[in-house]
């Protein structure tokens, strides 16, 4: 059974919102230096400065799903040539 169109369009409207809070974050690390992206602020619509922890926490996982991806990266490569 399909769900009413208002559910559909608040459901849009929720991952939107996340999108922008997220993309919103990255921004206020990139200006504190954090991070380095020079496209970021394209996406941005209305530039929030966060908190400390909050820059630190999003850089913290951020930081680290990087590091995970290029670990993960660097054994595929090592694997195949073997």
């Amino acid at each position: 059974m399909a769900k009413p169109v208002s559910d559909s369009h608040s459901n849009r409207e929720a991952v939107q919102a996340t999108n922008d809070d997220a993309s919103a974050s990255k921004l206020s690390c990139v200006k504190k230096g954090y991070m380095k992206d020079d496209y970021v602020h394209f996406f941005v619509r209305r530039p929030v400065r966060r908190s400390p922890i909050v820059n630190r926490g999003y850089f913290a996982r951020w930081a680290a799903l990087r590091k995970l991806l290029n670990q993960f990266l660097d054994t595929e490569v090592g694997e195949k040539g073997q």
